[in-house]
């Protein structure tokens, strides 16, 4: 199915090989790497960390990876292990050093960047996040304030109660940005999912995400295909699909801002 996908779309630039788990179980994972840069599409993965061992920073080098991506969601292993359920925080920390001193002896490498997604419970480490990718050697560190309901009311609402106010960390994250511009530590906030009637979603135009089972949703926030999906590829083809009806039909609702009920989490108006 995942050569299907490449076979039928030669025009890709760009592919995260990424769903709602960890990457690095697939078995297929550096075939389909390798398998998309022969057709010069890069590839990309966010990954837990927790399987950047020895065996697969090896294996790691020896791909055409364009990113690699670790989530640091806590500067202690109390936080972090409390988000990030039945994690080690040790031994991510260590396996993240070791990955990015692997690196270090090649001259071309994917960028090593941290993820950090910011909420009530790890709100307080906020500067000390950025102190440990300081130290661990990151590329860049970016945190992301929007949480996902991924489509579903019921995600939405727990969501409610682990949000924080961005605006009263404005001081707090000038600083980190410049501590960073200073320290050769790129910082930025993810904002490509806080949309607005005069800031539409790209997404219908720009990319799409095909889930495990075919199916094309319209994007990665919602990575679900019980929630939408708009034609699975066992079926059809992605191009047949593009340019359907319910598609085109999707990409008129979002430019009239008629914003279905599977993507108003991401837009400020109904928040």
């Amino acid at each position: 199915m995942f050569k299907k996908t490449i076979d039928d779309n030669k025009q890709l630039l760009k592919i995260k090989l990424q769903g709602m788990g960890e990457p690095l179980v697939n078995n297929n994972f550096y075939n389909m790497v390798e398998y998309a840069s022969k057709y010069s599409i890069v590839s990309e993965i966010t990954t837990n960390g927790s399987l950047l061992n020895e065996k697969n920073i090896e294996k790691l080098q020896n791909s055409n990876l364009s990113r690699i991506t670790v989530s640091i969601d806590g500067a202690t292993s109390e936080i972090f292990e409390k988000i990030r359920i039945k994690s080690d925080f040790k031994t991510v920390i260590s396996n993240c050093k070791n990955l990015i001193r692997a690196y270090k002896k090649k001259m071309i490498r994917p960028e090593i960047s941290a993820w950090c997604v910011v909420q009530n419970d790890n709100v307080n480490e906020f500067r000390d996040i950025y102190n440990l990718c300081k130290e661990v050697g990151f590329d860049k560190l970016t945190y992301q304030f929007h949480l996902s309901g991924w489509g579903k009311s019921e995600w939405d609402n727990i969501n409610k109660s682990k949000k924080i106010d961005v605006k009263s960390l404005k001081q707090l994250i000038e600083e980190v940005k410049t501590k960073g511009a200073s320290e050769g530590l790129e910082v930025n906030i993810f904002e490509e999912n806080l949309l607005s009637f005069t800031k539409q979603c790209v997404w219908p135009w720009e990319s799409s995400y095909i889930s495990k089972t075919g199916d094309v949703v319209p994007c990665c926030i919602i990575g679900d295909e019980k929630v939408v999906s708009f034609g699975n590829i066992n079926r059809s083809s992605f191009k047949e699909i593009w340019n359907s009806e319910n598609y085109q039909n999707f990409r008129t609702d979002i430019k009239n801002n008629k914003i279905p009920s599977y993507c108003q989490n991401c837009y400020k108006e109904f928040n």
